[in-house]
C-alpha cells in the first residue's frame, strides 16, 4: 500500500485494524509510522471502559499490523491489547438535503413527524420546496401555515445575520 492509500484511509476515517488497551494502566507500545517506515513508541493511557481514544491505536496497512503484533507479542501473550471493532455509526445527514420523493413521504407522515424533521431545517430553499409540494398536494390549513410560519422564521434569521454582516 502506497502513502496516498494509507493518507486517503486516514481522511475516510478507516483504519486497517484497531486495537485496544485492555487494563486501566498505562501501556507502552510500538508502532510502525506509515509514512516513515520507522518505528515510533507510543504511550496508550485513558480508560478502555469508556472507549478514549487515548487508549486506541489504529493500524492502517497490513504491513504496520504485521509489525504491531510482532513488536507488541507480550502485550497480547498477557492481554493487555485486544482486538478493537468501532461500533458502526450512521452518518447524519444533513437537514437541509431532501429529496422530493422523501418530501412527499414527509408529508403523508404524521404531523409531529414532519413537524420535528421542518423543524431540524435551517435553510429556506428545501423549506420553500416543502411548502410548495404541500401547496400542490393540498394539505390541510395546520400544516400550510406551519410551513410558512417556518419558511418565515429562517427568513428572518438570514435577514438578520445578512444586516450584522454590513
Amino acid at each position: 500500500m502506497q502513502n496516498s492509500d494509507i493518507y486517503s484511509l486516514m481522511q475516510t476515517k478507516t483504519p486497517y485494524k484497531s486495537y485496544i488497551k485492555a487494563i486501566l494502566g498505562k501501556v507502552y507500545i510500538t508502532v510502525l509510522d506509515p509514512f516513515s517506515n520507522k518505528p515510533e513508541g507510543k504511550i496508550l493511557s485513558g480508560n478502555p471502559r469508556n472507549h478514549d481514544s487515548d487508549c486506541i491505536v489504529e493500524i492502517w496497512s497490513e504491513k504496520e499490523d504485521v509489525f504491531f503484533k510482532r513488536m507488541n507479542k507480550r502485550h497480547f501473550e498477557m492481554g493487555n491489547l485486544v482486538e478493537y471493532r468501532r461500533p458502526d455509526r450512521p452518518e447524519e445527514k444533513n437537514p437541509n438535503e431532501i429529496s422530493d420523493d422523501e418530501i412527499i413521504e414527509l408529508l403523508g407522515s404524521k404531523f409531529l413527524s414532519l413537524q420535528s424533521r421542518v423543524n431540524k431545517m435551517t435553510s429556506p430553499a428545501p423549506v420553500f420546496r416543502v411548502l410548495t409540494l404541500a401547496q400542490e398536494l393540498e394539505k390541510s390549513e395546520k400544516i400550510i401555515k406551519f410551513i410558512e410560519g417556518k419558511l418565515a422564521s429562517i427568513q428572518a434569521l438570514e435577514y438578520e445575520s445578512n444586516l450584522g454582516e454590513k
